[in-house]
């Protein structure tokens, strides 16, 4: 008879089996079971049952003529027995647990994880017995992401003594990997992208970072250095702790991108003038030549001279940059000059050299004069006008969206995307303009 019997898993608060208020049973597949943990069950059933016993199906999945898989699934059964029992919170039962049967049910699945088993454990072992876990069933790094908290601090300063996880387990990838650059204090935000998405940090493991060292000695490591100090200046949370002249920080530059939309100015002062802090700009994405452009768009001058001699002043190129960005933005020819004189033709001939003499792409890069230039000499479709001026929009160039608008361009291109930008992404003389011109202040 036991060849028809079927092989599931069961959880409950007793040595036995319980049944609910109807007398019946849950029993799921091994890679399911612990999806429906509850607080206070600290035993592993594995049960069997004959398919007549079945009174309740239920599934959550996919099946179509091609495919056909489970999320989740689990049967409510009237009878079952209890072939073996685990009791999770007690060492020499659940180490015999990552030897059974169980173990090898769980990983035999198409789809098999291991994170709901993990965290159940975590949650019910004390440190010791978490750690023995931990050391005999290997997790790594990645896992351990997946399952600790902040409720796991003292856990975490164990780990790290013991050497079964390290500061550098904290930081998968590197600072130059992270796009700081697309982050918004939004958690929902237009963009699609939150801390935990870049950083690979969810907001319960980034408190528990800042709970371990927050009145801790600062990290070993120079890449979480970087990263508390920069979770602390996102956050408005104190940081010239994780700072020592012996031990430089090396920030992207991205971060003060991130900053400035967050206008958090006063922070950004704080990294161009702390000298033990550099600037990373290597990453194209978040060269030096964005930043000055982002600075001049925001017409931060203050910060702009702060960057100008952090870096000990523009090259050439770095000046027809500003100026280009800044002209772009609507700053007079007095402020463009305080950052080197350039000459307006040096800026048309950078321009030229630098865009793919398209109306959009020049209207995206703030290339006000060859936008000009463009216009003056070429028919220019209204379609081709209105995306123009909402790549213009979108990155803030004030003084090329009000030329587009002069040349036929809809302030309403797209659903009215220009206002939404400008209150997106906080861009004041954009937002000023599109106000006067009788837009209605609306948002993404």
């Amino acid at each position: 008879m036991s060849e028809n019997l079927v092989i599931a898993y069961h959880l409950s608060h007793s040595e036995i089996p319980v049944a609910d208020s109807l007398g019946l049973f849950k029993a799921l597949k091994a890679e399911f079971v612990f999806n429906h943990w509850q607080p206070g069950q600290v035993y592993l059933h594995q049960v069997s049952y004959p398919q007549g016993a079945i009174s309740d199906y239920c599934e959550d999945g996919h099946h179509d003529g091609v495919s056909s898989f489970s999320w989740d699934e689990f049967v409510m059964v009237d009878n079952l027995i209890s072939r073996q029992v685990w009791q999770l919170d007690n060492r020499e039962s659940l180490l015999s647990l990552l030897k059974s049967e169980f173990m090898t049910d769980l990983g035999s699945s198409i789809f098999s994880s291991r994170d709901a088993l993990h965290r159940t454990i975590l949650k019910l072992a004390g440190v010791e017995l978490a750690v023995d876990y931990i050391r005999h069933a290997q997790l790594s790094a990645e896992e351990l992401h997946n399952c600790l908290t902040v409720e796991h601090t003292q856990l975490v300063k164990e780990l790290l003594k013991s050497g079964l996880f390290s500061e550098e387990d904290f930081c998968r990838g590197t600072l130059a990997d992270i796009d700081w650059k697309k982050l918004t204090n939004e958690k929902d935000s237009f963009m699609g992208d939150t801390l935990e998405t870049q950083l690979g940090l969810s907001d319960e493991f980034e408190a528990l970072l800042r709970d371990l060292y927050v009145d801790s000695p600062a990290p070993k490591t120079e890449k979480l250095r970087a990263i508390m100090v920069a979770l602390s200046l996102i956050n408005g949370l104190p940081w010239l702790h994780y700072i020592t002249p012996a031990e430089r920080v090396i920030l992207p530059c991205g971060l003060v991108l991130m900053l400035l939309r967050l206008k958090q100015s006063t922070s950004i002062e704080a990294i161009f003038d702390h000298p033990d802090i550099e600037l990373e700009y290597t990453a194209a994405e978040n060269s030096c030549d964005s930043l000055i452009d982002r600075l001049a768009v925001y017409q931060h001058f203050d910060l702009l001279k702060s960057l100008h001699n952090k870096l000990g002043g523009f090259d050439k190129q770095q000046s027809i940059r500003c100026a280009s960005s800044l002209s772009a933005a609507g700053a007079s020819k007095f402020q463009v000059a305080t950052f080197n004189i350039v000459e307006e033709q040096e800026i048309l001939n950078w321009q030229l050299q630098s865009s793919d003499s398209s109306l959009e792409h020049a209207a995206s890069c703030g290339y006000l004069f060859l936008c000009e230039q463009l216009l003056a000499n070429e028919t220019i479709s209204k379609a081709d006008l209105d995306s123009a001026l909402l790549s213009a929009a979108e990155q803030g160039y004030c003084e090329i969206v009000k030329l587009l608008h002069k040349h036929g361009g809809s302030l309403e291109a797209g659903g009215r995307w220009p206002i939404r930008y400008a209150n997106k992404f906080a861009y004041p003389q954009l937002k000023n303009y599109l106000l006067a011109q009788g837009q209605e202040d609306l948002r993404f």
